[in-house]
């Protein structure tokens, strides 16, 4: 498969998102979003202002916090599993293409949709029920994907249900930071290995219009990155019907 051939089915993988991955995204969005709407509108407009520290603040980062992890997990994972799980890669190789060309231009085309639907979302929030940060939602997710995206494709280089291997990972990644902060010791060493997924949870003050810390956003981002770089290297040497 051609560059240029591969570039115009980058389309094609968009629909296909939206439709696999998109409606479902969406409409677990709304059904958070909805009962967010409803407390919200209950207030009187000086009530429903977003001060950092106050209950409206907390229902934003509680809200948009769960919203974007369940887009991003939903929409990253099983990016290379499920093709090769179900089979489809004998035909979408049937012609020459190269798998960490194909697969990589996937992974920037889910990425650009939940990024597309997360800001629509937001917007729409912000009209109806209180103003908030588009933009911040936004880059939170961005960052979210890259980080949570990237392991995922690391792992579904290799596995095909990498979808619980990475909430597994977050999960043993939160709770030795977690220890290592509370007792010191060698959690702390190991906690630096593992995905930083506490300096994620930390970011999230973008969404209600502080500024993250800069440290932060670049480790976040550094780890997601090499992780997706490794899975195209992966793909690069290794057999999909492996």
């Amino acid at each position: 498969m051609k560059r240029s051939r591969l570039l115009r089915y980058a389309l094609y993988q968009l629909s296909d998102y939206f439709w696999e991955r998109g409606v479902m995204v969406a409409a677990i969005a709304l059904l958070n979003l909805a009962s967010s709407v409803i407390s919200l509108h209950n207030l009187s407009p000086e009530e429903r202002v977003i001060v950092p520290g106050n209950e409206v603040a907390n229902a934003v980062l509680i809200t948009f916090g769960t919203i974007m992890l369940l887009a991003v997990v939903f929409s990253s994972q099983e990016l290379i599993g499920r093709s090769r799980k179900l089979g489809h890669y004998k035909l979408i190789f049937a012609k020459p293409a190269n798998p960490a060309l194909f697969y990589g231009q996937l992974f920037a085309v889910n990425f650009l949709g939940t990024i597309i639907l997360i800001t629509i979302l937001a917007g729409v929030f912000s009209a109806v029920a209180t103003p908030v940060s588009v933009w911040g939602i936004a880059a939170v997710t961005a960052c979210g994907f890259i980080l949570l995206g990237g392991i995922g494709f690391l792992v579904s280089a290799f596995v095909n249900f990498d979808s619980l291997l990475v909430m597994g990972i977050v999960g043993v990644s939160l709770l030795v930071s977690a220890y290592g902060e509370a007792h010191g010791g060698i959690a702390t060493t190991v906690a630096k290995v593992l995905p930083p997924v506490r300096q994620m949870h930390n970011m999230s003050v973008v969404m209600i219009g502080l500024d993250a810390n800069i440290t932060d956003v670049i480790w976040v981002l550094s780890y997601g990155t090499g992780a997706f770089i490794a899975g195209l290297v992966a793909l690069h040497f290794r057999e999909l019907a492996d």
